[in-house]
């Protein structure tokens, strides 16, 4: 037996390029007549341009004529770039963000850059394998490019991912149909079906050596149109739709099944890896797609499918059930094959099977737990308040809360027309103490009691609650200290008083004048300057009721406010937002429009 066989080399660049997919321009990037000084330096901007360009019109419609035209405005690119960083070679990194091309001003965006050999078999941080580098761009869900920029060497392409799931490779080079270089080749559009064969694709049409380093970086946001016309929109998108269609007509039912396959599994991915809020959105946005198409049905339409369902035979009626039963059972098939969660945790292997939340049933468990706990806030437009719903409401803008709709009133109990409406809570009357709040107040409360958001009642200020015989309110204010009902407890031989029980002056005499001057019930208050004197400037007055003990205190910093039971909202259980409330109860009106009650 001979001793002399060869191994099989594997594909090759003719097994992997298909050379009646190949579009050739006129000429190359090199062309001296053409382009002059710049001949064979511009490879970089035309690649840009391509890219551009590919948000005009897709790829898969291109011919000679468009590589042409890509070809001479990145020639004109190439000279502004090249002008304004001084610079005869452009490296990826002086790739402009906002670049004016095809009568338009563009956003480009780029990630970080993958960097190897490219005849490296195994990545080894941080120099990637060109194939690594590839997968990276194109296949992992949270960067997912759909363009990239490869330079070899001193030679840039550009690389498009198509619909389909396959690449196209514009090439300004002098090349020929496989994308081989040649001296009198052309700049081309190539053809390629994966990224396994890109990595062949490039490997045979670059020479190997001793180092032969690559660098690819992608540009993941779509380009915008910023001098695109309305007009001119809807045209490219009615092309874009008549090609596509076209396309769809023409290809035979591989590459239908092929097409549709690569859908549902992009789908799937996109799916996979999109965040609650882009669920959301992708369900609002088919909602209202379905029901903007039920809308511009004409009732001819609606008449016409109702006619034809009904004259649908026995046999015809069992054919489309029994197309959907296999889909059905492949759907329950499917499920049944998963491990069930006692069957899970019995058998417990997580190299097998995996971790538990990457079980089907820990994912459909936590999904519906999640569910359960969101919810939106929507704002009453009668009554202003926030309430949380389950669901969000048909029209956010004109939503009217339960409790308001149920009030057939006029006008509402808690509407603006019945000076409900609190205002803001003015910056004299801000992080006053509860001591200062007493002091100015023409009643004395010891709590007040909320309605949560959800129906529950929360209440604030203090825990115990002792009579009061309040016959008339105060008309001379502010309160002397020692007449407050307020005792300070503090350990024998230590000063150790909080800060509730501090005063300020000038705190408490601007409170007073805007009051007096805003609010109706204060309107004939009268200030006691004597008492006003009798305050510290910023301190605990001497006359207040103090009661020593011989056992420690617990600083209220250190307490947490008895907040009510928790309830599934933990915004609920905020009883009060010390930057628009207050600690207790003070008649406020608003500058504008004073309250008739308080």
């Amino acid at each position: 037996m001979a001793n002399d066989v060869e191994e099989n080399p594997g594909p090759i660049i003719y097994d992997v390029v298909d050379p009646t997919k190949t579009i050739c321009a006129d000429f190359s990037q090199g062309n001296i007549k053409k382009f002059r000084q710049n001949a064979g330096k511009q490879c970089l901007a035309m690649s840009l341009t391509a890219i551009i360009y590919n948000y005009i019109t897709n790829a898969n419609t291109w011919d000679s004529t468009v590589l042409n035209s890509i070809l001479c405005a990145g020639n004109n690119l190439y000279s502004f770039i090249s002008n304004f960083v001084n610079k005869s070679y452009l490296l990826l990194t002086d790739v402009p963000e906002m670049v004016s091309v095809f009568d338009g001003i563009y956003c480009m965006q780029y990630g970080d850059p993958f960097a190897g050999d490219l005849f490296m078999a195994n990545t080894a941080l941080p120099y990637y394998s060109i194939e690594n580098a590839l997968n990276n761009l194109f296949m992992e869900t949270h960067l997912n490019y759909q363009h990239c920029m490869l330079t070899i060497g001193s030679n840039t392409v550009a690389i498009f991912k198509t619909c389909e799931g396959t690449f196209k490779v514009f090439d300004s080079h002098s090349r020929d149909l496989y994308g081989i270089p040649h001296p009198f080749g052309k700049c081309i559009l190539a053809s390629v079906d994966s990224i396994e064969s890109l990595v062949i694709y490039f490997q045979s049409t670059v020479p190997p050596s001793n180092e032969t380093p690559f660098e690819v970086k992608g540009e993941y946001r779509k380009a915008k149109r910023a001098s695109e016309t309305e007009t001119g929109k809807q045209t490219r998108l009615e092309n874009a739709w008549e090609y596509q269609k076209t396309k769809q007509a023409l290809e035979t039912e591989d590459e239908k099944q092929t097409r549709l396959k690569n859908a549902r599994e992009y789908r799937k991915a996109k799916r996979a890896s999109e965040t609650a809020h882009e669920k959301q959105t992708r369900l609002e946005n088919a909602s209202e797609y379905r029901k903007a198409k039920q809308a511009s049905e004409t009732e001819n339409v609606r008449n016409y499918e109702k006619r034809k369902r009904g004259q649908e035979t026995g046999i015809e009626k069992q054919t489309i059930v029994a197309s959907a039963n296999p889909n059905k059972r492949k759907r329950l098939c499917a499920s049944t094959q998963i491990l069930n969660q006692q069957d899970y945790l019995n058998k417990f292997d997580i190299e097998k099977d995996g971790s538990i939340h990457e079980q089907s049933w820990a994912k459909n468990n936590i999904n519906k737990f999640s569910k359960s706990i969101e919810f939106f806030i929507n704002q009453c437009t009668i009554c202003q308040e926030a309430w949380p719903l389950n669901s969000k409401p048909r029209s956010p803008d004109c939503y009217i809360c339960s409790r308001c709709a149920r009030d057939t009133k006029s006008p509402r109990k808690f509407s603006h027309e019945n000076a409900m409406i609190p205002s803001p809570v003015p910056t004299e009357l801000q992080n006053l103490t509860q001591v200062e709040e007493m002091l100015i107040a023409r009643a004395l409360p010891i709590m007040r009691v909320y309605i949560k958001p959800g129906g529950q009642r929360g209440y604030s200020g203090h825990c115990v609650n002792l009579p009061q015989n309040v016959k008339e309110l105060a008309s001379s204010l502010p309160r002397y200290p020692k007449d407050l009902s307020v005792i300070i407890v503090k350990v024998k031989g230590k000063d150790n008083s909080f800060r509730d029980v501090s005063m300020r002056r000038k705190k408490v005499h601007n409170a007073l004048l805007w009051l007096v001057q805003n609010n109706p019930h204060y309107a004939e208050l009268e200030i006691n300057e004597d008492a006003l004197n009798c305050l510290p400037e910023n301190g605990i007055p001497a006359d207040l009721m103090i009661v020593e003990t011989e056992n420690e205190i617990i600083s209220n910093d250190d307490v947490m406010s008895d907040l009510g039971p928790p309830t599934e909202n933990p915004s609920e259980d905020i009883v009060y937002n010390n930057s628009t409330d207050m600690n207790s109860f003070l008649p406020v009106g608003e500058q504008q429009e004073q309250e008739i009650e308080a």
